[in-house]
């Protein structure tokens, strides 16, 4: 019935449970993907290699973090297509069912009366930390299915039975998701250590300490034996993947001001922003449980401490981070928390109608304790959407049945509470679900749009592609779509090659190669990204086919050098709020790199790594990149072709308020909008045509003329706090003065204004002819950003009120300081840069950002190629106070018919009779000097190489690929795929299966002769 009611609302909305974030780009495109692949070669397609993840990728270790592990994926995959996104939703569903069945297996290893199991397990099963994952991602329930499992496993060790069961329940969490296992794995020896305290302390303990630890490591070993054939392959795969190296904890050691305000309103409220992943969302009943059982921490020492411990833990991102696998402050970890959430709702169900005085002033203040703390956090308001009003209600609702239990019957008591705690759990269901009560419920998509979406995504121009029988890759052009996410998986669902992929294991060598060459579209879940419309990179790695939007190439825009569009118009496949508005045409280029090519020259990783980025990326078309000299490749002796063009900074002064004239004018706009500030839309509609500015001509400075200046100096009362104003506008003064100053022989800042309001920079080229028919870069060195502290927004505040002349209170004040505390600068910004053709940009994401966070330094952004004269290159910037730079170079990269040469020769030099299947590369190169076997196969051990039938050792080339070094010859070329480690992880899983076998059957053998 709660599930009806929680759920119900989607069909209602005419909604599916899939998000149209990482719902539509990750989650649904994979189950889709699975169930393609059973269906065409059973669990064998989901080993071995695909082209079409991205530059290609290994399956199973790119799925292992998603599916592979879920027996639910697996039933929902085996549903005709047609199904699978309604299926998408119950198998969700049907998780959450099977997390309370869990709960409750585990919670007969307890005391607990029938009633309390119950409604505990409810409790458990729609958590605000499944709810949310529900919708947003679905296979993280998995984990609340095998916590309690993994704890029930432990207290059959510490009651003498056998080690069997916890081992296999151990295996199956690890083969499930090895990333959350790690946290399972934490958590179960978390819940081992206190368990067995308080049990000894109670003399329930029947094996002593050694024997309890030998058992324990037996099944974790046995467990982690059992896991091996994904186990191994997908720790070999993350120790070499894009998530290494990040900074523990986002360089926090302590959360920002606004975490800790949003925690109390957390505890119960669910459908809010997530702010580091604290995701509480319980019951008012569960949290008055907690209290309980805090208050009888004698009679409770394990799970009073255990919540006071996470209460602690929920302050430091260090706590976090640790459990996040040393890296981002996520606060994952609290899934754990809903095991003793669940155990503190059991506790006092037990107890309610035996509750004291005592306890009934406990309970009553606790709800006032909190209900004080949410008002005093929001500051000093009670500002919160209105479906928190329903959860509150419901915690009051509670507090008065609890408190009031002695005058009532008990029967009467505990239907009142499972009556609360049901309208509680479909509640805060509807915190996330319910598109009137919240506007995450909005981001779910409407029906039939998920499919519809995918498969028309490129309005059919895919089609085209997927004809061709030679291997190449597709590309799509900037804005092609909508990206809420930094990345997609299309091609993958189009069967096309192609080079982004948006996964949360990615190749690292890739991400390294993407990193070296500066592409402002890398980010750890999608290293390439869509390759930042970059001429020579689409041309290196094969991309024949560009689709791009109709209006980009009647517009004209800046595309990539070499790919002309076709005179086919594919017609808009439309699909309500996700598609782009616009047909798609097909750009093709004859300069697209083979696959498998050789380079009678080469340059070491020291030489390439000296180049300009730009020159690293334009190298490789003439040279092979190794790690170290390679014996009998002649050197190269790159000569850049870039040009760095001179330019001159101007910023654009006219919006900056450094004058009285400004003001006066400024003064005028505030007093209208005043004005119409409270007037309704008759009002407005009447008043329309009389309450108008009046028209006065500015300048190219942007000032009215002086006569103008002083008719209305009165009426704005120019003069009224005079000091202060001057004060103001000599600041703004001095602003312009410091920046043109700081600019003057080239970009080093961009700044704000007094009020906040970010200038905008103008580039203006000295010879702008140089530009023409090259591919325009803005090259960012030395990038560090000064963030808005509270005082800064405050004072921004304060001077847009001198400015204006506008009234300000100590009331308006405080809800400033309150705004302002709530929404801190975390240090997220980005920088837009505009050509007359082109526009580009990179956003460096907030220490609050926990899959993409790295510290940008360095940038380099791509203009374009063009033909036209392009004289100068707008620069605006947000979300942040000042950016300083180092230096800001434009590099312009010409491209003409000795280009073409150099692409063309590499072409001939190509495989020949290729022949490109899943797991394997054949073909035939022609080499008349020693040469590098180059390739834009992304690098992995897994990949073995036969010259002439003769088994040859691979390398890393050109940064991120496989390679390896020819003699001269006419050579027969092998590439074959396996994937590392899956040989020795099945072999692992062999024996731990017998082992299990083993210690199962052993057991079961013993028990009779023990009861005789």
């Amino acid at each position: 019935m709660i599930a009806a009611f929680s759920f119900g609302v989607f069909a209602m909305a005419n909604r599916t449970l899939i998000w149209n974030m990482d719902g539509a780009t990750q989650h649904y495109p994979l189950i889709r993907e699975l169930h393609q692949l059973l269906a065409k070669s059973g669990l064998a397609g989901v080993t071995g290699w695909s082209w079409t993840f991205g530059l290609g990728a290994d399956k199973l270790t790119t799925m292992a973090y998603y599916v592979l592990g879920d027996p639910f994926a697996y039933l929902l995959a085996l549903l005709p297509s047609h199904l699978l996104e309604a299926g998408y939703g119950w198998f969700i569903i049907l998780r959450l069912y099977a997390s309370g069945l869990a709960f409750l297996v585990f919670a007969k290893c307890y005391t607990f009366k029938p009633l309390s199991q119950l409604l505990g397990a409810l409790t458990y099963a729609f958590a605000g930390y499944s709810l949310m994952i529900g919708v947003h991602h679905p296979f993280f329930i998995m984990p609340m299915i095998w916590l309690p499992l993994l704890f029930w496993g432990i207290e059959r060790v510490f009651r003498g039975k056998s080690w069997a069961a916890l081992g296999v329940i151990t295996g199956l969490t690890v083969l499930s998701n090895f990333y959350f296992a790690y946290i399972l794995g934490l958590g179960s020896l978390i819940y081992a250590v206190i368990r067995y305290l308080d049990l000894r302390q109670s003399k329930q303990i029947p094996l002593p300490l050694r024997r309890l630890i030998t058992r324990l490591v037996l099944a974790a070993v046995a467990g982690l034996l059992l896991a091996g054939i994904l186990l191994v392959p997908s720790t070999l795969m993350m120790l070499g993947s894009t998530r290494t190296g990040t900074d523990f904890a986002n360089g926090l050691w302590l959360y920002p001001m606004s975490y800790y305000l949003k925690l109390g309103n957390a505890v119960l409220t669910t459908g809010n922003a997530l702010s580091y992943w604290a995701i509480l969302g319980m019951t008012g009943f569960s949290f008055l449980g907690c209290v309980y059982t805090l208050v009888h921490w004698k009679r409770h020492r394990a799970l009073a401490g255990t919540l006071v411990l996470m209460a602690v833990g929920l302050f430091f991102p260090a706590v976090a981070a640790f459990f996040n696998v040393l890296s981002t402050p996520s606060n994952r970890w609290l899934l754990l928390a809903t095991i003793p959430f669940g155990l503190a709702t059991m506790v006092l169900l037990d107890h309610v109608t035996t509750l004291t005085p005592v306890d009934r002033r406990w309970l009553a203040g606790s709800t006032a304790a909190l209900l004080l703390i949410v008002y005093l956090s929001n500051g000093l308001v009670f500002s919160n959407p209105a479906r928190n009003l329903i959860t509150y209600g419901l915690l009051l609702a509670t507090t008065v049945v609890l408190v009031g239990s002695a005058q009532q019957p008990a029967r009467l008591t505990l239907s009142l509470v499972g009556i609360l705690i049901g309208l509680n759990l479909i509640s805060n269901a509807w915190g996330y679900y319910n598109p009137n009560a919240s506007q995450q419920a909005a981001q779910q998509l409407r029906r039939g749009d998920a499919t519809k979406y995918i498969q028309d995504y490129y309005d059919g121009a895919d089609r085209a592609v997927q004809r061709e029988k030679t291997f190449s890759r597709v590309n799509t052009t900037p804005y092609f779509n909508l990206f809420r996410t930094v990345g997609n998986n299309m091609e993958m669902s189009h069967n096309l090659h192609g080079i982004m992929s948006y996964f949360s294991v990615q190749n690292g060598a890739v991400g390294q190669f993407s990193r070296d060459i500066q592409n402002s579209a890398y980010a750890m879940n999608s290293p390439l990204g869509q390759g930042d419309n970059r001429s020579t990179l689409n041309h290196l790695l094969g991309v024949k086919t560009i689709f791009a939007r109709e209006d980009q190439v009647a517009n004209h825009a800046a595309l990539p050098y070499g790919y002309h569009a076709s005179k086919t118009v594919y017609p808009e496949q439309a699909v309500y709020g996700l598609s782009n508005g616009e047909g798609t045409q097909r750009l093709t280029t004859s300069l697209a790199f083979p696959l498998v090519y050789t380079q009678p020259q080469a340059l070491t990783t020291k030489q390439w790594q000296r180049l300009a980025s730009v020159d690293r990326e334009r190298s490789l078309t003439q040279a092979a990149v190794t790690t170290t000299k390679a014996a009998g490749v002649q050197q190269a002796h790159y000569q850049s072709p870039a040009r760095t063009l001179g330019y001159t900074v101007t910023a654009d002064t006219v919006p900056v308020i450094d004058s009285p004239n400004k003001v006066v004018q400024y003064r005028l706009q505030q007093a209208l909008a005043g004005q119409k500030k409270g007037l309704n839309d008759k009002q407005l509609d009447n008043y329309g045509s009389s309450g108008k500015l009046a028209k006065l001509p500015v300048d190219q400075n942007g000032l009215i003329s002086q006569k103008n200046e002083q008719k209305y100096a009165e009426q704005v009362q120019l003069n009224q706090n005079r000091p202060a104003l001057d004060q103001v506008l000599t600041a703004n003064q001095q602003i312009l003065q410091d920046t043109m100053v700081a600019n003057q022989h080239g970009l080093r800042q961009l700044t704000s204004d007094v009020q906040g309001n970010q200038i905008k920079y103008t580039l203006t080229l000295n010879r702008p002819k140089r530009a023409q028919g090259t591919e325009l870069y803005l090259e960012l060195d030395g990038i560090s950003a000064q963030r808005l502290t509270t005082n800064d927004q405050l004072r921004d505040q304060d001077n847009t009120s001198i400015l204006g002349n506008t009234p300000r209170s100590n009331l308006t004040k405080l809800n400033d300081w309150r705004t302002a505390v709530q929404n801190p600068d975390m240090g997220d910004y980005w920088i837009k840069v505009k050509t007359r053709n082109n526009a580009n940009s990179f956003s460096q994401f907030g220490i609050d950002n926990l899959s993409d966070y790295e510290p940008k330094h360095r940038m380099l952004l791509n203009l374009g190629y063009s033909k036209q004269r392009r004289q100068t290159v707008d620069v605006t910037f947000n979300a942040t106070r000042q950016i300083n730079f180092k230096s800001v170079k434009l590099v312009a990269m010409p491209y003409d018919q000795s280009y073409d040469r150099q692409v063309h020769a590499v072409q001939r030099r190509g495989l020949q009779n290729a022949t490109v299947s899943a797991n394997r590369v054949t073909g035939n190169l022609v080499t008349p000097q020693t040469s590098m076997m180059t390739t834009s196969i992304p690098y992995t051990t897994g990949w073995t190489l036969k010259v002439d039938g003769r088994p040859v050792k691979t390398q890393r080339v050109n940064d991120g690929f496989v390679g390896a070094r020819l003699p001269a010859g006419t050579h027969h070329i092998q590439l074959t795929y396996r994937t590392p480690g899956f040989i020795l992880g099945s072999g692992l899983t062999l024996i731990g299966l017998v082992t299990l076998v083993g210690a199962g059957s052993w057991h079961w053998w013993r028990q009779p002769r023990r009861r005789h």
